[in-house]
């Protein structure tokens, strides 16, 4: 039975809720880590044909392509991790999946900038 008070120096004992919630984080990355991929994908494509097309030379396809490559590997280690047995290498690996998908999106931003830049 877990109470809501905490003696000083006691740990409680992890309640199935927590385990849900992680289940669901991971999840809920694997989706989003699969859309961002599309997003990266198309929008390379995209801009490659504005290069063709416009003759403009820029490094924002080549960012996206670097982050299509980290949302793959965040949804990646996040199925590792929903299938590993062992609930201390899966809270291991679901921060490393958050440092993932958060370096993605800094990336993402970045492209976006870049992409801003040859716009304006």
């Amino acid at each position: 039975m877990l109470h809501d008070h905490h003696e000083p120096g006691h740990i409680p004992l992890q309640d199935h809720n927590s385990d849900d919630k992680l289940h669901d984080h991971l999840l809920n990355i694997i989706a989003v880590s699969a859309g961002m991929l599309g997003v990266c994908l198309t929008a390379v494509g995209l801009i490659g044909v504005i290069k063709a097309t416009a003759e403009i030379e820029t490094l924002c396809d080549e960012v996206l392509a670097v982050t299509s490559f980290v949302y793959l590997g965040a949804a990646i280690i996040a199925f590792v991790a929903l299938r590993t047995p062992l609930r201390k290498r899966a809270i291991g690996l679901a921060f490393l999946v958050d440092v993932l998908f958060c370096f993605g999106l800094v990336l993402t931003a970045i492209a976006c900038g870049l992409l801003v830049m040859i716009v304006l």
